[in-house]
């Protein structure tokens, strides 16, 4: 008595998703990793010649304690309940 043949067929779901998911990550996480390595760094768009400086954590400072912050932060919370 011969074994009933199993049909293998090969999970190929893998190899077809694996392009899309490249191309997800490298056109969303690529320029999110890019923009926290530059927000560390001191750098002018429009002086290219000056150089670019590390700065640490002091962008961050200099926004957080800017009297302009929490107006900008105020308006932006008040568009979002309303849009929401």
């Amino acid at each position: 008595m011969s074994k009933p043949k199993i049909n293998k067929k090969k999970d190929n779901s893998t190899r077809v998703l694996l392009p899309a998911v490249i191309f997800v990550a490298a056109v969303t996480q690529v320029p999110f990793v890019v923009t926290i390595i530059f927000s560390f760094l001191k750098w002018n768009v429009k002086r290219p010649d000056l150089g670019i400086k590390f700065n640490g954590l002091k962008n961050f400072v200099d926004i957080l304690t800017s009297k302009n912050f929490y107006i900008v932060l105020k308006n932006t919370l008040v568009i979002i309940v309303v849009c929401l």
